[in-house]
């Protein structure tokens, strides 16, 4: 997948919104896993949005990490401390 994601990624811009918007379904239908892999890869290539980092500790958080949704909820203060 994160191959996959990133050639995708880097032929059309608007791939990068169809890519998020995969990872919020696999949210929304229970499966965290998939979804944090997504972000993970998203950020590699985005790390200044805050919104993703949010979502990955959403994700994160619906895996019962310990330690991941508070690293990502801490970058997403750090990018947009009045946004969320």
């Amino acid at each position: 997948m994160p191959g996959e994601l990133i050639e995708k990624l880097q032929q059309s811009p608007d791939a990068t919104s169809a890519v998020g918007k995969k990872a919020q379904q696999h949210l929304l239908k229970g499966r965290p896993e998939p979804a944090q892999e997504i972000y993970q890869e998203l950020l590699k290539l985005f790390p200044g949005l805050a919104g993703l980092w949010f979502e990955l500790g959403l994700a994160a958080a619906k895996q019962l990490d310990s330690t991941r949704p508070d690293r990502a909820f801490q970058r997403t203060s750090e990018l947009a401390p009045m946004t969320f």
